[in-house]
């Protein structure tokens, strides 16, 4: 196994460093103590090592497969439709409906690569990642099994939802792909998209002009491909929109909590403050009702932080 230092390709005389790098007694003492926090496995060392830590090497998206199997059906719909030369109102509307579904994939498809691990994106309080929604979920799941008796991952799962909905995905991948294609197949008879007659077919009120008898599809076929593809975004939208909701609604509770708190158990001198100058008289009623007042009987010790340079010092 390549050392980590190895990978850090450190290339000069450390004799010119002289006596600086020695470490005293108590500093060797010191970093043995921090050093038994560090635990990594064979396997991780190799990783890092070797410069292999990766997010794909641990992680996938389930769901990764039928999303790029949608959009291409889609995407393949569209580009039929752009071979049409005089579209009509309703083929305009499942165009528009086309792309907003290419739009709301990437989104999904966006959204479920951060919450799977795939994706290097940086998360936020808004925008859930798999470390961020884990963590942000193991600390609500603490909160709300004291408070609401939760005794399973509910919590923490609920910013997870949209990687499991394969099951819906791939049945929806059927009945687009197949809409997809049937109007494909449809659209290399279109000259335009007009109710009128052909001398080859009959064409009814709800039909469109064809150049044989066996291309085209009526209005009622194009509306009917329309709502599967509306209700399909319709769907991506509130799933991933959810899991947005959820943690973003979980930092905000948590947030609260660490406010709510900071108002249990005061001191004396946070109880004058607020009692006399800064409290609402909803605070000072709920404290005189339900607060146990910290007696102080002398200033605590306050002990500053050490610097950096104090702790690098040291060594």
């Amino acid at each position: 196994m390549t050392s980590l230092f190895d990978r850090l390709q450190f290339n000069f005389d450390q004799t010119k460093f002289g006596s600086n790098l020695d470490l005293s007694e108590e500093s060797l003492n010191t970093l043995e103590s921090m050093s038994t926090d560090i635990e990594l496995s064979d396997w991780q060392l190799d990783d890092m090592a070797n410069n292999n830590v990766v997010n794909t090497n641990y992680f996938i998206n389930p769901l990764a497969n039928v999303c790029n199997s949608i959009s291409a059906n889609v995407s393949n719909l569209i580009s039929s439709i752009y071979t049409i030369s005089s579209p009509n109102e309703n083929v305009l509307d499942l165009l528009n409906s086309s792309l907003n579904c290419i739009i709301q994939l990437d989104r999904f498809k966006s959204h479920t690569d951060n919450i799977s691990g795939v994706s290097e994106t940086t998360g936020s309080q808004t925008v859930p990642t798999y470390s961020t929604a884990i963590d942000t979920g193991q600390t609500l799941l603490t909160i709300l099994n004291k408070t609401d008796g939760f005794a399973n991952g509910l919590p923490a799962m609920g910013s997870f939802t949209s990687l499991f909905i394969l099951d819906e995905l791939l049945s929806n991948n059927i009945t687009i792909g197949t809409s997809c294609n049937y109007f494909i197949a449809g659209a290399n008879g279109f000259i335009s998209l007009t109710p009128t007659t052909s001398d080859s077919t009959t064409i009814t009120s709800d039909s469109i002009t064809i150049t044989s008898d066996s291309g085209g599809l009526s209005i009622v076929e194009i509306n009917t491909i329309k709502n599967e593809i509306d209700n399909f975004n319709t769907f991506l939208y509130n799933r991933w929109t959810h899991d947005w909701t959820f943690y973003e609604n979980s930092n905000k509770l948590i947030d609260d909590y660490t406010k709510i708190t900071n108002l249990s158990n005061i001191g004396v001198t946070q109880k004058y403050l607020i009692d006399n100058y800064i409290g609402t008289e909803k605070i000072k009623t709920d404290i005189a009702n339900n607060n146990i007042v910290i007696p102080v009987t002398e200033p605590p010790v306050v002990v500053p932080p050490p610097s950096y340079y104090d702790y690098f010092n040291q060594f």
